[in-house]
């Protein structure tokens, strides 16, 4: 058994190893770094894959760069915070899926589409086709990826930490925002429970004071539901350029003939997601200094996963 030492060992060279294969590919996205931050050049999602030549591979790396040159600049700067994506969390191994026969690997993110991204999980374990149909049609997706993967959380982290296996991990993200608005209309405005919070603002002051690991995993931050600076993510999906990336997925998984049989299911299970527009309703509630402050708050997740140029407009909703 590989002790945590010499997991952390091998995740460390692995990092450095895959910085060094970046630095001598010219095709990856332009990074602009000063002494005291990491930012990334804004640009939108037509963007990404045009600047990547339309490569899938060439946009996953770049992803991937993104998310590593963050890790790296916080391993010295202030690990004892508990927004530090190094301090400890506890939705980890509790949020990883494993296929381990697959070698596939999937963190959950609550408000961002799980269903949906339960739904492919079947499809890259070659579930039967006809029992994911009928799984769908009898609002079971999770209970079957359930009884196809029996596996205690710490299973998972021995599994992962072990490094007796290559998997393959998955992640999907979608703004950061759009999902906090996800959130509250669905577990507080829309939900007949007994939360005391009255308004979206009074739910922004509410994140905002506090701290990641008490928070409910509908809003706990990316970087801490999927410790992306402890495990490397092959696959950084996002929902704003879903059809580009998945042409891309089903094909590097070589489970192309079941994209089809995908999409129609999907179409089944995909709730209907906040727009920037309809989030506007509920930013306009908050004043500028708290949205500020809530950037602050996930500020890493807009920087690992490229939606750093995408807050004054947020800003922009709010009033004094």
């Amino acid at each position: 058994m590989m002790s945590e030492s010499k997991y952390q060992h091998k995740l460390i060279l692995t990092t450095l190893l895959f910085l060094f294969l970046l630095s001598t590919i010219g095709k990856v996205s332009k990074f602009a770094v000063d002494d005291s931050k990491v930012y990334q050049e804004e640009v939108n999602d037509d963007d990404e894959y045009r600047r990547a030549g339309h490569d899938g591979d060439q946009v996953q790396l770049s992803r991937r760069a993104q998310v590593v040159r963050s890790c790296m600049w916080r391993a010295g700067h202030g690990v004892m915070r508990p927004m530090n994506p190094y301090f400890s969390s506890k939705f980890y191994p509790a949020s990883m899926t494993l296929a381990e026969k697959k070698g596939v690997g999937w963190c959950r993110i609550a408000e961002v589409d799980t269903a949906a991204w339960s739904l492919l999980f079947l499809f890259v374990m070659e579930v039967p086709v006809i029992e994911i149909r009928n799984a769908v049609a009898s609002n079971n997706i999770k209970r079957v990826l359930k009884q196809n993967l029996s596996m205690r959380p710490k299973k998972r982290k021995s599994l992962i930490e072990q490094g007796n296996k290559d998997f393959n991990f998955l992640i999907v993200v979608r703004h950061p925002f759009l999902r906090l608005v996800d959130a509250y209309r669905d577990k507080i405005e829309n939900n007949l429970s007994d939360s005391k919070i009255q308004n979206f603002a009074e739910f922004v002051d509410t994140l905002i004071r506090t701290p990641p690991n008490l928070m409910d995993k509908h809003w706990a931050p990316y970087s801490k539901a999927c410790i992306p600076c402890k495990i490397s993510y092959s696959t950084i999906l996002k929902l704003e350029t879903l059809d580009r990336d998945l042409n891309w997925f089903f094909k590097k998984l070589d489970i192309k003939h079941y994209q089809q049989d995908f999409y129609n299911l999907l179409v089944e299970k995909t709730a209907q997601k906040t727009s920037e527009s309809l989030s506007r309703k509920y930013f306009s509630q908050t004043k500028k200094m708290n949205i500020r402050r809530l950037y602050e708050k996930y500020q890493v997740d807009f920087e690992m996963f490229g939606y750093e140029g995408q807050i004054q407009k947020y800003i922009d909703m709010g009033h004094e």
